[in-house]
């Protein structure tokens, strides 16, 4: 099932039930010329109650220990090979990610995504998301300083069932 838009992978998620896992591809784009790419799984958790709270069906990294990675164009990988007698770079190092945790809750019709920071005292913000097309975009706080927005999108590739049947 590739390519899908956000509400063909929840109704994906939702015949398979818990068991689904969602893969997302998330760029996002800031006024300063940074730019970043993450790719990562997500758990499928349908609708519940914890007490007197009411827990939104929702997408999300299984744990702190799965985080989506995400590559920034400010952190340059040098790409020579040996005995070239050039170097090459290029503007996302894969050997400095960042970890993120991440939540899409879909409540009514309205989406939000929250992001937390693991690697920076865990910061965390959210905003709302809407659908264009396949994609969810949205704006919301940087992912680094200097700046006060991003835009986000959001595609979603896949719905897997991690427990084979």
């Amino acid at each position: 099932m590739p390519n899908l838009n956000f509400d063909q992978a929840i109704a994906a998620a939702e015949k398979i039930g818990e068991n689904a896992t969602v893969t997302v591809v998330i760029t996002t784009n800031q006024d300063n010329g940074v730019v970043s790419y993450m790719k990562g799984n997500l758990s499928f958790y349908k609708r519940h109650s914890q007490g007197f709270y009411f827990i939104p069906e929702h997408l999300s990294t299984p744990s702190s220990s799965n985080p989506i990675l995400a590559l920034f164009s400010d952190r340059f990988l040098n790409c020579s090979q040996p005995g070239d007698t050039f170097s090459v770079t290029n503007p996302f190092s894969s050997k400095r990610p960042e970890n993120f945790a991440l939540s899409i809750n879909l409540l009514l019709d309205t989406v939000t995504a929250t992001f937390t920071q693991l690697s920076h005292a865990n910061h965390r913000y959210s905003f709302q998301l809407e659908r264009r097309g396949q994609l969810l975009i949205g704006i919301g706080a940087p992912m680094g300083n200097n700046t006060t927005d991003a835009v986000y999108t959001f595609a979603f590739i896949s719905v897997e069932d991690i427990i084979p049947h």
